[in-house]
């Protein structure tokens, strides 16, 4: 008071008014109401009013600091959540180039046929889809994988797939393409322990094998599960259906994957393709559909495999639209030397 005495003083104040807001008996906010013109120009009903008022205000300042606090905490959080998901995005980033170096290079394709596209477009990151080639003293081998999901879980998959594909192939030197499918049906359902678990993922696969003959043929020998191989010869469209299981999953038991062999020539084109291309929708959620993809690959078989990428990629684009991409897609153009 004795201050408060001093400043009225020097002010040259007629009237003040000085009081305190009490918050769990200590003082947090005071009100201060002065008037240079008019003596006791503060009443005592001035006072009650100004004390029933103190109790809101508060009340009021009180939510005021919460919220600041709130709002303060709320942008920690939210920062600490996006440093999270940015560390998750890198490290799927950098699986992503993981998966990138599993797969055959351009440059090893090219060695393999006289020309080549591939059209890999992933839902995320990651992909579920995976494409393989080899070479031995004897036969070209390519296959195109459609794992079971997409994103990080259709990766893991795509990554024991390569795995027992390799480990098939160069340790266990089986290279007959319907053996090769049941050894991946095998692997798949131990590695995923499938007979003890209710674990149901697995992949659909084109599988090819080639041998260039003395007599200047080559012999092709498919073997698929549930995904068909596409043949152009001139203007002949050929499709070799596949067997109608997929690899893996909880029906476990043994399958009789089997082989078809045909002869073809130089210059014959052969299209490999995961179900991610025909499960493309348009706006009005309608399906590219595999009958449109088989007229599309039919139709462009005539000009050269780099531009027929790139009309397919305009196709799809076009009958998209816009809408989200629903899965992984992949297909591969092959042209015979």
């Amino acid at each position: 008071y004795h201050n408060f005495n001093i400043v009225v003083l020097k002010n040259g104040l007629k009237s003040a008014l000085c009081l305190p807001i009490l918050k769990q008996g200590k003082v947090s906010l005071v009100i201060y109401l002065e008037n240079k013109l008019t003596g006791n120009a503060f009443t005592p009903a001035h006072l009650g009013t100004l004390k029933l008022l103190t109790g809101q205000i508060a009340v009021s300042f009180e939510n005021a600091l919460l919220y600041d606090n709130m709002e303060q905490a709320v942008a920690v959080q939210t920062t600490e959540i996006q440093d999270k998901s940015q560390r998750i995005t890198d490290s799927i980033r950098y699986a992503q180039n993981i998966q990138n170096a599993i797969l055959p290079s351009d440059e090893f394709l090219a060695e393999l046929y006289a020309e080549h596209f591939v059209m890999y477009l992933p839902k995320d990151i990651v992909s579920g889809d995976f494409y393989w080639a080899r070479k031995t003293e004897k036969y070209i081998f390519t296959a195109v994988v459609d794992c079971t999901g997409h994103g990080v879980p259709g990766a893991f998959m795509s990554m024991i797939g390569k795995t027992l594909l390799d480990e098939i192939l160069n340790v266990k030197g089986i290279n007959d393409p319907a053996m090769m499918l049941n050894k991946l049906h095998e692997g798949i359902a131990i590695s995923l322990r499938q007979q003890e678990t209710e674990n149901n993922d697995g992949m659909d696969v084109v599988l090819i094998r080639l041998e260039y003959l003395d007599n200047g043929e080559i012999e092709l020998v498919f073997a698929g599960a549930k995904r068909p191989l596409y043949i152009i010869q001139g203007t002949e469209f050929t499709e070799l259906k596949a067997n109608r299981k997929s690899i893996g999953g909880m029906n476990w038991i043994k399958r009789a994957y089997i082989n078809q062999e045909i002869r073809v020539k130089s210059g014959t084109m052969l299209y490999l393709s995961s179900d991610g291309i025909g499960d493309t929708v348009s706006p009005e959620r309608k399906r590219l559909g595999t009958k449109r993809v088989r007229e599309l690959i039919h139709q462009y078989a005539v000009s050269s495999l780099a531009k027929q990428k790139t009309m397919l990629e305009q196709a799809i684009t076009t009958f998209e639209d816009g809408s989200e991409q629903r899965d992984d897609v992949t297909l591969i153009g092959l042209k015979l030397r």
